[in-house]
């Protein structure tokens, strides 16, 4: 098997950001800020977010037959077999990682890889926890980041929490999306998500408001002195972005819209780490 089906399998572009978001964590979020930490960290995070894209692919193999066919396991790229297995390498090398850096890091990865299993596994389709629990871990990924470098959840600095509030409601809206977006698909395979009880357009809404309460607690960090006036100018561009999509959301939440919206969210989410960095 070739490398590509493994890179689709976790989903490796999402895996950029999420060293990313742990680098730029380390180095707004911690007193101290060493290099080698930080790329240490960022392969942990990297293999957990494997682990975690690739069990949730195990578990949705029957929904993605009916509307992802080109993902690898119902394509035939990959077996379930294969999957575990790759599944279990990400798994160890995120242990080993994490025993190298502190017992504290350590202890998360190990927490971290259960709940991400059982997020797969039994949390997705429960009251709309699944998409409350894999956007938390989305927003901490900074708190990690400063973790890393030596930091406890009470020490780390009020920049890497803001940054961990921001990008879980940016990723908690992207979440409610693509629940209204594959609503049929996992009504037909019995998965009762939030949007498959409540429906699509309720959702939908839903979504508008955590985008509405993201777009106000944007400023915050620089009313506060968190950071300066790059990371203003580049929310000045963004916002504006955040509440056309919560527009539309509310008043046009149509089929063939929501992956459209669902994307625009995808890819503002590394402007906000930019502007979180830069700033």
């Amino acid at each position: 098997m070739t490398l590509k089906p493994v890179w689709q399998l976790v989903r490796g572009n999402n895996l950029l950001l999420i060293f990313a978001a742990v680098w730029v964590g380390g180095s707004v979020g911690a007193a101290d800020f060493q290099a080698s930490n930080a790329l240490l960290g960022g392969l942990v995070a990297m293999c957990l977010g494997a682990f975690g894209n690739a069990v949730n692919d195990i578990y949705d193999r029957n929904i993605d037959s009916a509307r992802k066919q080109h993902r690898p396991i119902p394509s035939g790229q990959t077996s379930v077999r294969a999957a575990w297995i790759w599944s279990a390498l990400f798994a160890v090398v995120a242990m080993f990682g994490g025993l190298a850096l502190y017992g504290l890091v350590l202890a998360v990865v190990c927490a971290t890889l259960f709940l991400l299993w059982l997020y797969s596994s039994q949390l997705k389709g429960w009251l709309g926890v699944g998409h409350v629990v894999v956007s938390a871990f989305s927003g901490l990924v900074f708190v990690f980041g400063a973790m890393v470098q030596g930091e406890s959840f009470a020490s780390t600095l009020p920049q890497g929490w803001s940054a961990a509030v921001i990008g879980f409601l940016w990723h908690l809206a992207r979440e409610w999306v693509k629940a209204a977006e594959d609503l049929e698909a996992d009504r037909s395979a019995g998965v009762r998500t939030l949007a498959v009880r409540l429906g699509s357009r309720e959702v939908c809404r839903l979504a508008t408001a955590a985008i509405g309460l993201l777009v106000c607690l944007l400023w915050i960090p620089f009313a506060a002195g968190w950071f300066g006036m790059t990371y203003l100018l580049i929310v000045a561009v963004i916002a504006p972005v955040l509440v056309a999509v919560a527009y539309n959301l509310w008043n046009n939440p149509e089929p063939d819209r929501l992956s459209q919206l669902s994307l625009v969210l995808k890819w503002t989410m590394p402007v906000g780490v930019a502007a979180v960095w830069l700033g």
